[in-house]
C-alpha cells in the first residue's frame, strides 16, 4: 500500500500530485475520501492527474488504474467534483436501513453506494489518532469499502494469473452489487449496495479459468544478454513462455498451437514445454522484457497468464577487478546510481562527465546518489584521474551526494567539481557517509544540508581517507564542518579543507570537522572557514595554505602539485601535467609484489621504466591499456631468474606511433614457475612534451 500525505492538522494540498506519484510508483487503485465543498467547484490540475492515474496506473496487476472518490456530505443533488468527474469512479453513502445517508450527495454521476454510517445512530468503526478507534460516518467512510473490494478482486485475478483491465474491475462490483433502491433513488445511487462476496464470485465464474497457472515464477538476470527462468512445475503440466519488450503482453488464442518464436501480437514464445526451467538468451543489454508464463492443456486451452520482469545487465563487462564496468557517458553513470545491484562490483570511469543535464533529472530532484542507508555502495570506483562536473542534487531526503553511502567500497582518483548539493541528513560535496576507503579525491561546490553536512563527506565512520580535500561553501543544522561533518574511527591524513562553514548550532561547526578528530597532517583554512574551531585538523591562513612546507610529509613529486598562488591539486587535475603520475602498487599476495619506478619521462622522444620484482622466478609481461580500455602496448614474455623484469616502454604504440598525452593503465601478468599466477593493476600519468 502507498500513502501519500494530503491533510496535515492546519492544510489540504498536493492531490494532483499525490496521483502522479502513485501512478508512477506502481498503484492500481486510488483511494481518496476527499472532493470540494461547493457545486461545480474543481481544480483543473486534479481532473487531470485523474486522468494520468487512469491511463499510467495499474503497475503489473491490472491495465489501467481505477481512482475511487467520496461522492461528497453536503446531502444533496448537486455537481461536486472530483467525485463527479467522468474519470473518478464515485462512491455514495447508505445508511443501516439500507437507504440514502440523510448527508451523502447524490445524482446520475454516482458509480456505486456503500455503508457510511448514520449519523443519528450508527457509524463505521474505524481506527483513530493515539491508537483507538471510533465510531464515524460520511461518504469517506463509504468510500474505501468500495476499493477495499476492488482490491479484493483485484488480488484474487492476480493470484490466480489473469490481469484484470480496468474497465473490468469496474464492471464486476457494480454488476455484482445489490439492487436495493428503489425509484427514484435507484437513478442517483449508482448500481446498487457494494456486495464483495458476490463481486469475488462474479470473479470466479466469468474471469477465471479451471485451468490455473503456475504458482512461482521468477526471471533472474544472468548477464546482459540472458535470462534464467524459473517457475514451479510439480504436475509436470506444459507450460508456454512469452516474452515482451516496451509494450503491453498480448495472450495466445484458445485452440492454437504455438511454437517457440511464434509471435503473438506483442509478445514472442521463448518456450514451451514441461520442464521448471528456462534460459531466455539472444538478448541486448539493458532489455526491459516482461515475461508471461500460461499453463496449456493438451487442447491448447490456456491459463491466465502469471507475470514477471527483468532488466538485462547494461554492461558486456562483469564487473570484476579485472573486467569492471566501464563508464563512458553520463547515461552509463545514471545506469549506476539507478540500478542497485551494479553497487557491489568495480567501476572504472574512463573519461570526466559533464553532469550540468542533472538539474532537470525526477522532477527538478537531481541525482540519485550511489548508496543509501538500505543498499550502500560496496565495491571499487576508480576515477582513473577524471572529474564529475556540475553535479546537482535538491532533496530532502537523507545521503545526498555523489555517493550516498559507502559500506566497506572504495574510491580512488575521482573528483567532483561546481557541485550543488542540497538535502537532508549526511549531505556532502563526495560521499553523504563512508564506512570504507577514499584516495586521492576530492569535491568542489556548495552543500546545503541538516545535521552532518560537510564539504566531502557528511560522516566519516569508520573509514580510512588518505590524500583528500574540499573546496566547498557547507551550510546545516548540526555537526558541519569544511571537510566531513563528524569524524569517528576513522584513519585520516594529507587532506585539507578551504571553504566557508555555516551551522545553525555554532558549536557543532568546525573548520575541518563538526565533531570528532582527525590527524595532525590535517589542514583547514581559517580565513575563509568563517568558525574558530574545528574537532581535529589544523587551522593554517590562506599564505600559508600555499606553502609546500606546510604540508611535510605529502607527496610533491608525484601525487601533489602547488600551482602559483594555488592550493594543493593532484598532478592528474591540471590541464597541462607537468610531471608524470604514478599510483604505486601495494603488495600483492604471496612472495611477489609489483613496482612501478615513480620516474617515467614526459617527452615522446624518451621511455618509462617498468619493473616487477619477485622473490621467487616467474614470467612477466607488461601491458599498457589507453582509457577505452585498448591494448596500447606490450612486452614479450620476461623471465624473472635473477627476480627482476624490467621493460623501457619507449611511449609508443604498437604501430610506433607516439602517444597522446593522458592516463594509461599499466598491467603486469606475472606467471610462476610453480604455476601460480598474479595479476597487478596501476595507473600512469604521461605528458608528452612534443617541444623537446
Amino acid at each position: 500500500m502507498l500513502r501519500y500525505q494530503i491533510f496535515t492538522t492546519t492544510a489540504f494540498g498536493g492531490t494532483a500530485n499525490a496521483l502522479i506519484w502513485a501512478a508512477d510508483h506502481g498503484a492500481t487503485i486510488a483511494q481518496n475520501s476527499w472532493g470540494y465543498g461547493d457545486s461545480l467547484v474543481y481544480n483543473q490540475s486534479d481532473l487531470d492527474a485523474i486522468d494520468y492515474f487512469n491511463v499510467h496506473g495499474g503497475g503489473e496487476a491490472l491495465k489501467g488504474g481505477v481512482a475511487f472518490f467520496s461522492a461528497g456530505n453536503k446531502g444533496l443533488e448537486g455537481t461536486y467534483y472530483p467525485g463527479c468527474y467522468s474519470g473518478a469512479f464515485s462512491v455514495a453513502a447508505s445508511d443501516n436501513k439500507d437507504t440514502r445517508a440523510v448527508y451523502s450527495n447524490h445524482g446520475t454521476w454516482v458509480d456505486i453506494t456503500a455503508p457510511g454510517g448514520d449519523k443519528a445512530s450508527v457509524g463505521v468503526l474505524s481506527t483513530s489518532t493515539g491508537g483507538d478507534y471510533k465510531e464515524l460516518d460520511g461518504t469517506s467512510m463509504a468510500c474505501p469499502h468500495v476499493s477495499g473490494t476492488a482490491a479484493l478482486v483485484l488480488s484474487a485475478a492476480y493470484r490466480n494469473g489473469v490481469v484484470l483491465t480496468a474497465d473490468q474491475l469496474k464492471e464486476i462490483i457494480q454488476k455484482s452489487a445489490d439492487d436495493i433502491f428503489d425509484a427514484p433513488l435507484k437513478s442517483t445511487m449508482g448500481a446498487g449496495r457494494v456486495n464483495a462476496g458476490k463481486a469475488i464470485a462474479l470473479l470466479n465464474s466469468t474471469y477465471l479459468s479451471t485451468l490455473q497457472p503456475p504458482h512461482f515464477f521468477s526471471a533472474e538476470v544472468r548477464s546482459y544478454s540472458s535470462v534464467a527462468l524459473a517457475w514451479s512445475n510439480s504436475e509436470k503440466e506444459s507450460v508456454l513462455i512469452t516474452a515482451t519488450k516496451g509494450a503491453v503482453p498480448s495472450s495466445p488464442v484458445k485452440g492454437t498451437q504455438y511454437a517457440v518464436g511464434d509471435r503473438i501480437g506483442n509478445s514472442v514464445v521463448v518456450y514451451r514445454g514441461n520442464d521448471s526451467a528456462a534460459v531466455h538468451s539472444e538478448l541486448t543489454a539493458g532489455d526491459t522484457v516482461r515475461y508471461s508464463i500460461y499453463s496449456l492443456s493438451k487442447t491448447f486451452d490456456y491459463s491466465g497468464a502469471r507475470e514477471c520482469s527483468a532488466v538485462t545487465d547494461h554492461f558486456s563487462s562483469v564487473g570484476t577487478a579485472e573486467d569492471p564496468y566501464v563508464i563512458n557517458s553520463l547515461s552509463d553513470l545514471r545506469i549506476v546510481s539507478e540500478y542497485p545491484r551494479y553497487w557491489d562490483n568495480h567501476i572504472r570511469l574512463n573519461k570526466s562527465i559533464n553532469c550540468s543535464e542533472t538539474a532537470t533529472w525526477n522532477d527538478g530532484a537531481g541525482w540519485n546518489p550511489i548508496g543509501d542507508e538500505f543498499v550502500p555502495f560496496s565495491g571499487t570506483f576508480h576515477g582513473n584521474g577524471h572529474k564529475i562536473d556540475s553535479l546537482f542534487i535538491d532533496r530532502g531526503s537523507d545521503y545526498c551526494s555523489f555517493f550516498g553511502y559507502i559500506n566497506g567500497g572504495s574510491v580512488d582518483s575521482l573528483g567532483i567539481v561546481n557541485a550543488r548539493i542540497s538535502g537532508g541528513g549526511f549531505t556532502a560535496g563526495f560521499v553523504g557517509k563512508l564506512a570504507g576507503t577514499a584516495n586521492a579525491c576530492f569535491a568542489t561546490g556548495t552543500v546545503k544540508g541538516k545535521n552532518f553536512a560537510g564539504g566531502f563527506a557528511g560522516l566519516l565512520n569508520p573509514a580510512t581517507v588518505n590524500n583528500c580535500y574540499s573546496q566547498v561553501a557547507v551550510k546545516g543544522n548540526m555537526y558541519v564542518g569544511g571537510f566531513a561533518g563528524s569524524c569517528y574511527n576513522t584513519k585520516i591524513k594529507n587532506s585539507y579543507c578551504v571553504g566557508s562553514v555555516t551551522a545553525e548550532t555554532p558549536s557543532s561547526g568546525g573548520g575541518f570537522a563538526g565533531t570528532g578528530d582527525a590527524d595532525i597532517s590535517c589542514f583547514w583554512n581559517s580565513e575563509i572557514a568563517t568558525v574558530t574551531s574545528s574537532k581535529g585538523g589544523i587551522a593554517k591562513s590562506s599564505s600559508e595554505m600555499k606553502m609546500v612546507s606546510t604540508y611535510a610529509g605529502w607527496d610533491f613529486a608525484s601525487l601533489w602539485e602547488l600551482p602559483a598562488n594555488g592550493y594543493p591539486a593532484f598532478s592528474w587535475d591540471r590541464d597541462s601535467i607537468p610531471t608524470p603520475i604514478l599510483s604505486k602498487s601495494t603488495l600483492l599476495a604471496g612472495t611477489q609484489g609489483i613496482l612501478i619506478p615513480n620516474n617515467p619521462v614526459n617527452s615522446a622522444d624518451r621511455s618509462c621504466p617498468l619493473m616487477v620484482k619477485t622473490d621467487s622466478p616467474a614470467v612477466v609481461e607488461f601491458l599498457i591499456y589507453d582509457a577505452l580500455g585498448s591494448v596500447v602496448n606490450r612486452s614479450e614474455p620476461i623471465d624473472t631468474k635473477q627476480g627482476v623484469a624490467s621493460y623501457e616502454w619507449s611511449l609508443t604504440n604498437l604501430q610506433g606511433a607516439a602517444i597522446a598525452s593522458g592516463i594509461y593503465a599499466v598491467r603486469a601478468k606475472v606467471q610462476f614457475h610453480n604455476g601460480d599466477v598474479a595479476v597487478d593493476e596501476d595507473q600512469i600519468g604521461v605528458y608528452v612534451n612534443r617541444n623537446k
